[in-house]
């Protein structure tokens, strides 16, 4: 069809795809490599059993609709077993096509992917004509996306596109190729994919996922005014879908990233209420506190922000943001006039998250508070073990001033001076470079 020209040419450099070749496109991750890609049509089965379920000469198309029935109602096992004993013991039937179908789907909704993935190819092979062989390729396909064979899955679901585009099943591929594609990192390719549904398959069952997704690549690709924008529409039009929540929680961090402190409280703030058992609780948290902490119009900011990162350290001690937020804590005391309380913080950091990555954050908020207090040795003391410790800080340039004012507080100028040009040669282009100079020549704090 027309619409599925736009997606093919734009990815048509990056996909070097064969249906049921064996082999893989290079680039990407993938579980499977050369014989083991497609695995074999069948799998051992006790059929001996299967006679119990459906004995020989039964009515095997009425049997067939009483194992649907089951199907249909959640009841994978037992619809199993009946699927099984139709296909295996009663092949020349009417019905065992269909069975075989619905008894590699059980196995799907069974999570068995491997299973699934022998009985959905034992099917392509044994009934060609059968009604279901677009879903049962896509299914192929959703057993490898499920195992993250990602390369291979492209492979099937690519094939569902191209030889059924008028069937349901290539809108689901389509989706699940781009999801595939996501999944590689693969940001650029899968936004075409995702752009493609939504613009050309608005009533697909994997619009809303599409439309989400559309956001999530631009997210990736760090263009966050349209993930912004994409996340919006995704809210406005699919309000009932599985990736609302989701969808809030990103638009929240796509505002974040564009500076956008009070709409990103907005929408995280009431996340906090609708949403209090949200899986992406330990996200919103973080979120909404940086949001909070880093708005400089907000008079609020560091009250605010403070029970925010203490919630987040003690509900997620083990979490992604916890050195994060004990040090953000000291930093709202800090602001707040809690000086005591905020070395205290900085002064635990470095034992209660030895990896932390604001270790000389840290060191650097202690020797300001030390040099406020006057006590400049121990001030010198920490600036120099950044200068020593993390020599490509952040604060490098910083803790170098910082040393040399606290020399120069004690009257200790030729040190100064000789830091001063050691803080030339590691720091050329700092801007502090004349403030440290006044400080070491007039030996003036």
């Amino acid at each position: 069809m027309k619409h599925l020209i736009q997606w093919g040419v734009a990815l048509a450099a990056s996909l070097t795809l064969t249906f049921c070749s064996g082999s893989t496109s290079t680039g990407g991750s993938d579980n499977t490599s050369g014989n083991d890609s497609i695995p074999k049509d069948s799998l051992p089965l006790d059929t001996a059993s299967l006679d119990t379920i459906l004995p020989h000469g039964a009515n095997v198309d009425s049997a067939y609709q009483v194992f649907k029935a089951l199907y249909d109602a959640g009841n994978y096992p037992d619809a199993l077993n009946g699927f099984l004993s139709i296909a295996y013991l009663n092949p020349d039937s009417a019905s065992a096509g269909d069975a075989e179908y619905y008894a590699a789907k059980c196995y799907f909704q069974l999570d068995s992917f491997p299973e699934a993935r022998a009985e959905f190819l034992r099917f392509l092979k044994n009934y060609p004509e059968n009604t279901h062989i677009d879903y049962a390729t896509y299914y192929v396909g959703r057993t490898y996306y499920k195992e993250d064979s990602l390369v291979t899955a492209i492979t099937f679901f690519k094939s569902v596109v191209d030889k059924f585009p008028d069937s349901a099943s290539a809108d689901d591929a389509l989706y699940y190729m781009g999801r595939s594609l996501y999944g590689q990192e693969k940001y650029d390719s899968a936004l075409v994919i995702f752009t493609n549904v939504v613009a050309q398959h608005a009533t697909a069952n994997t619009a809303d996922g599409a439309q989400y997704y559309v956001g999530k690549c631009h997210y990736q690709l760090s263009d966050y005014s349209s993930a912004e924008t994409a996340f919006k529409t995704f809210l406005a039009n699919y309000p009932t879908s599985i990736f609302y929540e989701d969808g809030l929680y990103n638009e929240g961090r796509a505002l974040y990233q564009q500076d956008k402190w009070q709409e990103a409280r907005t929408v995280l703030k009431a996340m906090l209420t609708t949403y209090p058992q949200s899986p992406n609780m330990e996200g919103i948290l973080y979120v909404l506190a940086q949001s909070t902490y880093a708005d400089s119009n907000y008079t609020a900011r560091y009250t605010e922000a403070l029970p925010l990162f203490t919630r987040l350290e003690s509900d997620y001690p083990t979490g992604l943001y916890a050195d994060n937020a004990h040090y953000y804590q000291g930093r709202c005391k800090l602001e707040t006039g809690d000086t005591t309380g905020a070395l205290t913080l900085f002064n635990n950091l470095a034992s209660t998250y030895p990896q932390s990555t604001y270790q000389d954050n840290a060191k650097y908020q202690i020797g300001r508070i030390q040099y406020e207090r006057q006590q400049y040795s121990q001030e010198v003391t920490n600036m120099q073990s950044i200068i020593d410790g993390w020599p490509n800080s952040d604060l490098l340039d910083n803790a170098y001033l910082w040393v040399i004012r606290g020399q120069s507080a004690q009257k200790m100028c030729a040190e100064a001076a000789a830091t001063y040009v050691k803080m030339q040669s590691a720091v050329p282009t700092s801007p502090y470079l004349d403030i440290a100079n006044t400080s070491a020549i007039n030996c003036i704090p």
